[in-house]
């Protein structure tokens, strides 16, 4: 195995057996580790990782599982023994003590990871904390904010950190914990209940990947733009009804995805230069903005809104659209301009168009064409 392919090889052995993932989310957290070699490269490391992922797969060391990925017990032995003690999993197991030399942890069982964060002696070395256990909806009373606390507690001693994803049940379990992570890359936090995100994030300078899976998140940070390496973006509540400024300001950002059924309002996009992948989830938004028409390295256009009553008809400029798929219900003609879309090569709408579909003949890249809904 090339020497570049091993720590990535190795760092999925942290997962548990018959663990289901998805494979650009994997490249995200090599990223976080420093895994991806862009010395000497002008590609992105997205593109350069996504190398690594299919080396692996052509070498069996992957098996395609719908469209995630597992990895054979067998293969997954092997990983295990070439980094020992390096990744480790919490699952089911009694475990007395973690062993020394973790550096990467995979947390699914409350229980026994508590237990086991409180005899660990070198929390200061973890690179990778992954707590994905998520807290029962029923509120046990007899459970003291006191013990709550405990489980994020350690949270400023782990100053090696790079990847952190973590599970929130009450309003007072983000407290401002995270300054102290300077070296963090990628940061997940899903919640039920949390409104607002601590200002520290802010000072994440680091960051590469932000994960906001919080139904009841109400408001973001004013000073997002201080993230000035953030490349993947992705929030997902039922709350907010407008993005902040600084998030247009994110000019490294390549992916953004909003899932924000009640977002009404979305400008300043065209600041995002280096964005390749676009996802919009909102009921509320009639009109795109003409600056989605100027983000000219998009490859990727996912438009899940469905009281959209037109598209732009500067779609024609995306002329490195790859992927376009509209779910929509109001949608009646598609714009000219899409007969620019020389590179578009799969097509998926959901709406019912009832002219202006001659402008599909130049499509000429277009392999895949899938309609829901009645052409006339």
């Amino acid at each position: 195995m090339p020497a570049h392919l091993k720590p990535c090889f190795v760092y999925c052995s942290m997962f548990p057996k018959d663990y289901e993932f998805d494979g650009d989310e994997l490249v995200r957290l090599w990223m976080a580790q420093g895994y991806i070699q862009t010395r000497g490269s002008r590609r992105r490391m997205e593109d350069i990782g996504n190398e690594y992922f299919n080396d692996l797969q052509r070498r069996s060391f992957f098996d395609s599982f719908d469209s995630k990925f597992k990895m054979h017990d067998m293969i997954h032995d092997l990983a295990k023994s070439i980094a020992g003690n390096e990744c480790w999993a919490i699952v089911d197991k009694k475990l007395l003590s973690l062993p020394d030399g973790v550096r990467h942890l995979y947390a699914q069982d409350e229980e026994e990871f508590g237990k086991s964060l409180c005899s660990y002696k070198y929390l200061r070395v973890l690179r990778t904390l992954l707590i994905q256990f998520r807290f029962s909806g029923l509120w046990d009373p007899n459970r003291s904010k006191i013990e709550i606390s405990q489980r994020i507690k350690f949270l400023p001693l782990l100053r090696c950190l790079r990847t952190l994803e973590f599970c929130c049940g009450r309003e007072d379990e983000i407290p401002d914990l995270l300054s102290n992570l300077k070296h963090l890359r990628y940061l997940r936090i899903m919640s039920d209940k949390i409104e607002k995100l601590p200002e520290s994030i802010c000072l994440l300078y680091h960051l590469q990947t932000l994960v906001l899976d919080c139904p009841h998140f109400a408001e973001l940070p004013d000073g997002l733009d201080n993230l000035t390496n953030l490349r993947y973006l992705c929030i997902r509540t039922n709350k907010i009804e407008k993005l902040p400024e600084s998030i247009c300001l994110l000019y490294h950002l390549q992916t953004l995805v909003l899932n924000c059924p009640h977002l009404a309002e979305l400008d300043g996009l065209d600041n995002l230069t280096n964005l390749r992948y676009l996802r919009i989830r909102t009921d509320k938004i009639e009109k795109l903005p003409k600056s989605i028409c100027l983000l000219y390295h998009l490859q990727i256009l996912i438009l899940g809104c469905w009281n959209l009553a037109e598209l732009p008809d500067g779609l024609g400029n995306l002329t490195n659209l790859r992927y376009l798929q509209i779910w929509n219900q109001q949608i009646l003609y598609l714009p000219p301009g899409m007969g620019k879309l020389t590179n578009l090569q799969r097509l998926l709408i959901s709406c019912k168009v009832q002219g202006s579909i001659g402008v599909l003949k130049n499509l000429v890249n277009l392999e895949s064409l899938h309609h829901r809904g009645c052409w006339s």
